[in-house]
């Protein structure tokens, strides 16, 4: 995943997903202190010996994405991503997905994988204080979990997965398998087959790839509803921290906040990023391997896909990131279908509207409308910029946060949509009916 890299205090946000050659740096990034080091990751395995090194970071084509060192035959890519500076209204550009929870699926669009009810826990499973048994739980879990070895055209890489249905369909992170010519799945048995990829979504940063034979024993994992996620609730993640040498970690944690935004795939045409919004953010320890890996909730529930983390090292800080598996039941099953999601597009760039308090506190009052996309969904259903949105659908946006997740969560291409506006002293209700957000070709 490409991006670019802004500073939020001291920290960066990193993707920890597969990672090409030792001691890496971005090629022709400056070491300036916006772009703090990343740890490496050793080297993936997976593939035959004569599987090709990983470039040097000054050799031509060498991975946008830095590296990690190694000793054995095992990876991990980390990817840069965006954010807005600390302190600064960031703006972003309006976007749509099918409802969390409740996915309007359009017409012939293939129905969201149907994972098996979760096995109840064994007696004991409730410890006290609430905590799950981690015994059971990793009994019950680990073995829907994959490792995932890529050959890119720089060299090999490697990250997670987790298995969600008998035909063989497995999701990860799109930065895992970005520009992939090879891809090898190893199971929790430590048999291991070549995967496909089938289909891949760079704004939502996920992907399904597909294997065609699982083995006897293996676990598809329960997906869970993340709209019911809650802060302080247990969780666990299980991946491949630093590669194969490592497979199969289990790390706990709590869910440690919600509806954090990260920037999505690609840019708009004023060149401010797309974002991904309701992003769960953990304490559970992930590193540069952990990309596409589950985050189980303590019923041994999917609530989540390891994606990134803040940190100004490259390794486990204790701010780890994870797309909402509400998310994944949107996008993936129009992946299967047709390998690329539609992302619906509202074609504005907003920001975070204030005002004053009468005890002199700035308070948020809606979405500021600082562009319009010319002829796009929102010009022609009459907003402009200046406009203050206040509410969308039924939902009441205090911030620009509160608009990006709504549509995001609620709303499909070609849907109208209601939205309440503030112009100057007026205010009015008007009727956008969204479009498709152009793709990454």
């Amino acid at each position: 995943m490409h991006g670019r890299l802004l500073a939020i205090g001291l920290a960066m946000l990193l993707l920890v997903g597969c990672s090409l050659s030792a001691n890496q740096q971005l090629q022709g990034e400056p070491q300036a202190k916006q772009n703090p080091p990343v740890t490496q990751a050793p080297p993936a395995s997976g593939f035959p010996a004569q599987a090709p090194s990983a470039p040097s970071p000054n050799q031509p084509g060498a991975s946008i994405n830095p590296t990690a060192p190694s000793s054995s035959d095992t990876s991990s890519r980390l990817a840069p991503v965006t954010a807005p500076t600390q302190g600064q209204a960031p703006t972003a550009q309006a976007q749509a997905s099918p409802p969390q929870g409740q996915t309007q699926t359009p017409q012939g669009q293939a129905a969201a994988p149907q994972a098996p009810a979760p096995q109840a826990p064994a007696p004991g499973a409730a410890q006290a204080q609430g905590r799950p048994d981690l015994v059971q739980l990793y009994k019950q879990t680990a073995p829907s979990v994959v490792y995932i070895a890529v050959r890119v055209a720089q060299g090999v890489g490697a990250g997670s997965g987790f298995i969600i249905d008998d035909q063989g369909h497995i999701i990860t992170n799109n930065h895992v398998v970005e520009g992939a010519q090879q891809v090898r799945v190893e199971f929790f048995d430590k048999s291991a087959i070549d995967a496909e990829v089938i289909g891949t979504d760079p704004d939502s940063d996920l992907a399904v790839i597909q294997v065609k034979a699982l083995p006897d024993k293996i676990a598809i994992a329960p997906l869970g509803d993340s709209d019911q996620v809650n802060v302080g609730e247990p969780v666990i993640a299980i991946g491949n921290p630093f590669g194969r040498e490592f497979s199969h970690t289990m790390t706990e944690g709590i869910v440690s906040a919600l509806g954090r935004s990260l920037p999505a795939g690609q840019t708009s045409r004023f060149g401010a990023g797309f974002s991904n919004p309701s992003i769960i953010q953990t304490d559970a320890a992930i590193n540069p391997g952990n990309s596409g890996g589950p985050l189980f909730n303590a019923r041994g529930e999917v609530i989540g896909v390891n994606a990134a983390i803040q940190s100004d090292i490259g390794t486990s800080s204790g701010v780890g990131f994870a797309i909402p598996v509400n998310q994944v039941k949107r996008v993936a099953p129009q992946i299967i279908a047709k390998g690329f999601y539609s992302h619906p597009y509202f074609g504005v760039q907003v920001g975070t509207a204030t005002t004053t308090s009468s005890k002199g506190l700035e308070v948020p009052v809606g979405a500021l409308v600082s562009s319009v996309t010319a002829g796009g969904p929102a010009e022609r259903g009459g907003l402009q910029a200046n406009d203050v949105i206040t509410a969308v659908g039924d939902k009441t946006v205090v911030d620009q946060a509160d608009l990006l997740a709504y549509l995001e969560a609620n709303t499909q291409p070609g849907q109208q949509v209601q939205v309440k506006i503030r112009r100057g002293n007026a205010e009015r209700t008007l009727t956008v009916t969204t479009g498709e957000r152009p793709r990454q070709r």
